[in-house]
C-alpha cells in the first residue's frame, strides 16, 4: 500500500484520504 501513498504523494489531500481509507482496512 506504501506504493499507493507514494503515487499520490504529490496530492496531500488524496494521500490523506487513502491513508485513512487503508488505515482501518488492515495495515
Amino acid at each position: 500500500l506504501r506504493c499507493t501513498y507514494r503515487a499520490y504523494d504529490n496530492m496531500d489531500e488524496i494521500t490523506a484520504a487513502y491513508s485513512v481509507a487503508f488505515s482501518p482496512s488492515g495495515t
